[in-house]
C-alpha cells in the first residue's frame, strides 16, 4: 500500500479560499480479493470431457455436452444463481466427437465442432448478446474425411488467421483459414496432415503467436517401449509443413498415459510456457516448461517437488498483471482434489491453494476459461474474474462446478479526490475553521499538506484523508485569497 499526498495551498484570487492539488504518483497493488466461490451447476451427464468456462465482464458462462448432438450452456451474473439450461445446435452435428471455443474478445469467438457421422469439422462464429442470448452463424466445413477416430478438437487464432487441430486415425490434421469475411460459408481452408503416434496424439495444444499468422503446436508422443514417450513442439504458419521440431521432454519409464493433458500460454513471442505433469523423470510432478522462441530445447521449472500425483493440468495467463495460474488434479490424494498455483508476474511460483469446494467425491478435469485470454478483452474492467471449472463424481454421472477468483483492478493508478469546498468568507478579526476531506479510488492512504498559507493561518492533517484549516485574519489582511 502506497500513501498519496495532496498538497493544499491558498492562492490569491478573490475573497475566497481555493484549494490546489498536487498529486504524487503511486502504484496500486493487485491482490486476490477472495479465495473461491464454487456453485453447483446441476448437470448430470456421462462420459463428458468437453466443457468450458467463460467470463465476459458481466456474466459467467459454462458450456458442456451430455453425450448427444447438442452443446449446452448456462450463465450467471454472480456464480451463485444460474440460469436454466439452453442449447447450441451446430450445423449438421450428429454425434459427439469434440469441440472447442476460442474467444476473440469478451462476446465474439469461433466454435469448432467435429462430427464423426458426417465425417466433417465445421467452424461457426459464436456471439453473446444481451447476456442471455448466444447465436451461431456462418458455418464453414474445414475438411471432410475419415473422422471415425476423431477424439479431440482445439481452435485458436493468431493475427487474422483461425487455426484448428484434431486427431484423425493415427495422425493429426490441421486447419487454417484467413478471417477476412470469416465465416461466410464460402471460405477455403488449408489443411495439413501430420503423422504421429496413434495411441497418444489426441493430446495437443495450440498457442498463438502475437500479431502473426502462425501457431506453436504441442503434442504428445508415444513411440512404444521405455524412454520414448514425451512431448514435442512445432511451429506452423499454415502454408508449409510444421517446422522447427523441438523435443520438450522424454519421460523415463512406461506409457505417457499418466501425464495426459497439456496446456500453454504465450508471454511473448520469445517466451512460451507449457504445463505438464512430468519433469521428464518423475511422472505426476507438475512442471512448467519454457521456450525462448528460437532455441532447440525447452527449460523446466518444477512447480511442486513434493506432490507427485498430478494429472490433467490447465494453465492461463492474466494479461493485465502477467500472473500465470495453473490448475491440476492430485490423483493420489483423497477425493483427487483440484489445486491452484500462481506465478506472480511470470517470475516465481507460490504454494498450492485448494481450488475446489472440498466435496467428498472424486474430482477431475480442471478447466479454465481459455489457455490464452481474449486478446481484445478489456483488461482494465473491474471487477475482473479468473474462472475455472471441474467435475465431481455423482454415481455413474458427474456434476459440474464453477469457481471464480475476483481480481482487484489492475495496476492503473487513479488520483485522489478532494471533496468540494464552497466559497468561504471571514471578517477581519474573525475566525474561520474549515474541515477538508479527500479520498482515493484505489483505497490508498491519503496525506494532506498545505502550502503558501497567509499569515495567521494553519493547516492540520488529521490522517485518513481528513484535515483542518484555521484562519484568524487581523485588521491588515482584507483581500482575496
Amino acid at each position: 500500500m502506497i500513501a498519496k499526498v495532496l498538497r493544499v495551498g491558498l492562492k490569491r484570487i478573490l475573497t475566497r479560499l481555493a484549494i490546489l492539488l498536487i498529486i504524487a504518483a503511486a502504484n496500486a497493488q493487485i491482490t486476490e480479493a477472495q479465495t473461491l466461490v464454487a456453485s453447483d451447476v446441476p448437470v448430470g451427464f456421462f462420459g463428458n470431457t468437453q466443457h468450458l468456462t467463460h467470463y465476459n465482464g458481466t456474466n459467467f458462462y459454462l458450456f458442456y455436452e451430455k453425450n448427444d448432438a447438442n452443446i449446452y450452456w448456462k450463465y450467471s451474473s454472480d456464480n451463485v444463481t444460474w440460469s436454466g439450461e439452453d442449447t447450441l445446435s451446430p450445423s449438421g452435428r450428429q454425434a459427439v466427437v469434440g469441440w472447442d471455443i476460442w474467444w476473440e474478445d469478451d462476446s465474439t469467438g469461433t466454435l469448432v465442432v467435429g462430427d464423426s457421422s458426417a465425417a466433417t469439422v465445421t467452424f461457426h462464429k459464436i456471439a453473446i448478446s444481451g447476456g442471455s442470448t448466444i447465436t451461431l452463424s456462418g458455418a464453414e466445413t474445414a475438411a471432410a474425411g475419415d473422422f471415425a477416430d476423431l477424439k479431440h478438437l482445439v481452435v485458436t487464432m493468431a493475427g487474422n488467421t483461425v487455426f484448428g487441430v484434431s486427431k484423425r486415425g493415427g495422425n493429426n490434421i490441421f486447419y487454417r483459414r484467413n478471417t477476412t469475411g470469416y465465416p461466410d460459408g464460402a471460405g477455403t481452408y488449408t489443411t495439413m496432415e501430420l503423422g504421429g503416434f496413434p495411441s497418444q496424439n489426441d493430446n495437443f495444444a495450440l498457442i498463438p503467436y502475437s500479431d502473426t499468422t502462425k501457431v506453436l503446436i504441442i503434442r504428445a508422443m508415444d513411440r512404444g517401449g521405455n524412454n520414448n514417450d514425451g512431448w514435442e513442439s512445432f511451429t506452423w504458419d499454415g502454408t508449409t509443413q510444421p517446422f522447427g521440431n523441438r523435443i520438450i521432454m522424454f519421460k523415463h519409464g512406461a506409457s505417457i498415459n499418466s501425464e495426459r493433458g497439456v496446456a500453454g500460454v504465450r508471454v511473448s513471442d520469445t517466451d512460451f510456457r507449457v504445463i505438464l505433469a512430468s519433469d521428464g523423470t518423475t511422472a505426476g510432478k507438475l512442471t512448467e516448461w519454457q521456450w525462448d522462441g528460437s532455441s532447440t530445447s525447452w527449460t523446466s521449472t518444477v512447480i511442486d517437488a513434493v506432490n507427485t500425483s498430478y494429472k490433467q493440468p490447465a494453465m492461463m495467463r492474466e494479461p493485465a498483471t502477467g500472473d500465470i495460474y495453473v490448475f491440476a488434479q492430485a490423483s493420489g490424494e483423497t477425493n483427487t482434489p483440484i489445486y491452484r498455483y500462481k506465478n506472480t508476474g511470470g517470475s516465481s511460483w507460490g504454494t498450492r491453494v485448494r481450488a475446489d469446494n472440498s466435496e467428498t467425491a472424486d474430482h477431475s478435469i480442471p478447466i479454465t476459461q481459455a489457455s490464452e485470454p481474449p486478446q481484445a478483452a478489456d483488461s482494465t474492467r473491474a471487477p475482473r474474474e479468473l474462472v475455472w471449472g471441474y467435475r465431481v463424481a455423482n454415481g455413474l454421472n458427474f456434476d459440474l462446478k464453477v469457481g471464480n477468483l475476483q481480481l482487484a483492478p489492475p495496476d492503473i493508478d487513479l488520483p485522489p479526490v478532494l471533496d468540494p469546498i464552497s466559497p468561504q468568507i471571514v471578517a477581519e478579526g474573525g475566525h474561520l475553521d474549515l474541515r477538508v476531506t479527500a479520498s482515493d479510488p484505489n483505497g490508498d492512504p491519503v496525506g494532506l499538506v498545505a502550502e503558501l498559507l497567509p499569515p495567521n493561518s494553519a493547516f492540520f492533517d488529521s490522517t485518513g484523508g481528513v484535515g483542518g484549516l484555521t484562519f484568524d485574519p487581523d485588521y491588515t489582511q482584507s483581500g482575496f485569497y
